[in-house]
């Protein structure tokens, strides 16, 4: 070997240890040289929701009872009710827009002699009222029992009775919902703070008031697997 092969060997060797050794105190470091800084992605810990998922699923199944969880929550329970879930959301409303009007003239013309005209009278039309689109009207928290639905706002507090719930229909992929209630005319809805999904919670709270166990059971145990980390 050349002493000119030797220094290129002994000037490869040593930039391969300067490299490893950048890797080493730099765990970023490869990720520039590919064109950045590598960007992690935020670590979202679903730990606390599904143990409390697993405290319903017990409470579902007789395992526990209500009185000995300790548990925060806005809605008053009913004695035999059951918690089943709570989050923040919003309350959804169909609110009209601005009024408009809509007239055109309803005046008389005539002459008066040199060609001038006068115009008599005046405009006539009616308000039409403004067309309605859904807005959220509060924001608060949701809870789901076995036996209702409740919204505890800053503003308005509202409660669906789960027999009283005539029909529902899921919106924004899930992760809200329309309410027709028995008592009430217009629709009304729900959706969670945070686009996670919501229309689960509903079932769950339909199944269970219709004596459905293993309908609620499997749909809070779908919400579980969904939240848990994928297996290696």
């Amino acid at each position: 070997m050349t002493t000119e092969q030797f220094l290129l060997v002994a000037f490869c060797i040593a930039l391969v240890v300067i490299f490893l050794k950048l890797r080493e105190r730099y765990p970023n470091f490869a990720a520039f040289l590919k064109g950045g800084p590598s960007k992690s992605k935020p670590v979202i810990n679903n730990e606390p929701r599904i143990a409390e998922l697993r405290v319903s699923l017990q409470l579902l199944l007789g395992q526990v009872l209500q009185k000995d969880i300790d548990v925060i929550t806005p809605a008053i329970l009913k004695r035999d009710e059951l918690l089943l879930h709570q989050t923040q959301g919003y309350l959804l409303e169909y609110v009209a827009g601005p009024a408009k009007f809509e007239g055109g003239s309803a005046g008389v013309s005539f002459g008066i002699g040199g060609g001038v005209r006068l115009n008599l009278g005046g405009t006539q039309g009616q308000m039409q009222p403004g067309e309605e689109s859904l807005r959220a009207v509060d924001q608060g928290y949701i809870v789901f029992t076995s036996q209702r639905i409740i919204f505890a706002g800053t503003r308005e507090s509202r409660e669906w009775v789960a027999s009283k719930i005539s029909n529902a229909q899921g919106i924004e992929n899930r992760s809200g919902f329309m309410l027709g209630y028995s008592t009430r005319q217009k629709l009304e809805g729900l959706k969670s703070i945070n686009d996670e999904p919501l229309v689960w919670a509903l079932e769950v709270v339909t199944a269970v008031s219709q004596g459905d166990t293993d309908t609620a059971r499997s749909k809070i145990e779908s919400e579980i697997a969904r939240l848990s980390p994928p297996k290696d």
